[in-house]
């Protein structure tokens, strides 16, 4: 009797559960600091308070920090769903060159989620891949989300782009190609199929790509 393969989890699978662990953790943190101060303070009346100063410090200082050094991703993704995509590549194109010159910025990853990938130079190519399809450049995005996945090969964003960008124009033996290996990677399946089928219904053999119904973009 063959037994079946088990086939080892996705690095997205493990990201998630290493993201709920450090969740726990912190967790964990804001409940000891909540207390320390009540131990300082001597007050066990206001709890509450305690451990929402505790939280405030731990979780909302650190996203702060990230927004500083990270303005012009944050804003190119502001600029992306207000539709005005030739100023997001600006953006994430200068966010791009600050964190080569100030490589230290990339640590500031691990203040957000991290499923998909943990360097920042995929989110901002992937972002920019995306904005490129929407200008109905289809050279340029294909280059942008190809740079993405030799950054990181494990990282389903630009895979499923890809995909949805294919399928756009027509190409469905590459569409399918990258569906699947973005499916492989961790990307919810139900969705993937859904948004390759609308942009495949709406777009298929138009050139250069219109831009598509839906995409996936880093945060």
């Amino acid at each position: 009797m063959q037994l079946p393969t088990l086939v080892p989890p996705n690095r997205t699978i493990k990201n998630r559960i290493l993201y709920a662990l450090a969740l726990f953790v912190v967790a964990g943190i804001l409940v000891g600091t909540g207390y320390t101060l009540i131990q300082i303070n001597g007050d066990t009346k206001n709890v509450e308070i305690y451990v929402l100063v505790a939280g405030a410090i731990i979780l909302l200082i650190p996203g702060r920090v990230q927004q500083f050094y990270w303005k012009d991703y944050f804003q190119g993704q502001r600029l992306q769903l207000k539709g005005k995509h030739s100023e997001a590549l600006a953006h994430f194109e200068r966010f791009l060159e600050t964190v080569r010159k100030r490589p230290n910025l990339r640590h500031l990853i691990w203040f957000s989620q991290w499923f998909y990938t943990s360097n920042v130079e995929v989110m901002a190519l992937n972002n920019m891949g995306v904005s490129a399809m929407w200008l109905q450049d289809s050279d340029k995005a294909e280059s942008l989300l190809k740079a993405a996945t030799q950054l990181d090969p494990e990282s389903p964003l630009p895979y499923f782009n890809l995909s949805v960008m294919h399928y756009a124009l027509g190409v469905d033996a590459e569409g399918a190609k990258n569906l699947a290996k973005a499916e492989t990677l961790g990307y919810k399946t139900a969705s993937i199929r859904g948004i390759a089928k609308i942009a495949r219904e709406s777009n298929v053999g138009e050139k250069p790509v219109k831009a598509p119904k839906k995409h996936a973009t880093g945060s």
